[in-house]
């Protein structure tokens, strides 16, 4: 479902989850200086800051752009992010400090920012397909990873290794352990992604946002 629910992005795209939502936008408005000036005024502090520490243009549109679709879910239970004080937890995780029965995680990716929310712990993650770097293939991927990459071709290679990154990712930020040297590996030969690496219980979901691979991890 695509809707126009905030002045400053023109078109958010939500899916639904049982209990949890997430919002995807193009930030590329934001990039105007101009632009990005008002919609910092719409945003909490702490975003703002977060904001500005890019150098980049792009970096504080896609920075100000999660905050944005993070007010728009926020007006689900009747709040507005501009009010939000946060605490942040020990590996960077942010949480709302006077809502911490509401979760929320956010990602962003080229041009495209994304935030999740509802009731349950979560990790969300976006990934932009880039070219094929062997290198980090080899770090991050299980050998039954890499065989799966490599049977995709070389055309397909660069939106399935953003797929197994974004599961990766999401599932680091769910746990709340940060980027460690242990990723988690998955099976995806299958109808769903499946988890093969020991763990807390937890789920995933998958969406495509054009071209772009996005994933949501559930903690159960």
């Amino acid at each position: 479902m695509t809707i126009n629910a905030n002045p400053f992005l023109p078109e958010i795209e939500l899916r639904t989850v049982e209990d949890l939502t997430v919002a995807v936008a193009d930030v590329g408005a934001l990039i105007d200086e101009a632009a990005l000036g008002k919609a910092l005024t719409a945003v909490s502090p702490y975003r703002r800051d977060k904001a500005l520490a890019y150098k980049m243009p792009v970096g504080r549109a896609l920075s100000v752009g999660a905050a944005l679709l993070t007010d728009v879910l926020l007006q689900r239970f009747g709040l507005r992010e501009s009010d939000m004080t946060y605490v942040i937890g020990g590996h960077g995780k942010p949480r709302f400090a006077a809502h911490p029965e509401l979760h929320f995680s956010i990602s962003h990716s080229g041009r495209l920012a994304a935030c999740a929310m509802g009731r349950r712990e979560m990790g969300l993650d976006i990934q932009q397909p880039t070219k094929k770097r062997d290198e980090v293939v080899r770090r991050v991927c299980s050998e039954a990873e890499q065989e799966f990459l490599q049977a995709q071709g070389e055309s397909a290679f660069p939106t399935a290794f953003a797929r197994l990154w974004a599961l990766k990712e999401s599932w680091f930020k769910a746990t709340g352990t940060g980027i460690t040297d242990h990723y988690p590996a998955f099976e995806l030969s299958g109808d769903a992604p499946r988890l093969t690496t020991p763990s807390a219980p937890c789920t995933f979901r998958e969406f495509m946002f054009g071209p772009v691979p996005c994933a949501l991890c559930v903690m159960e």
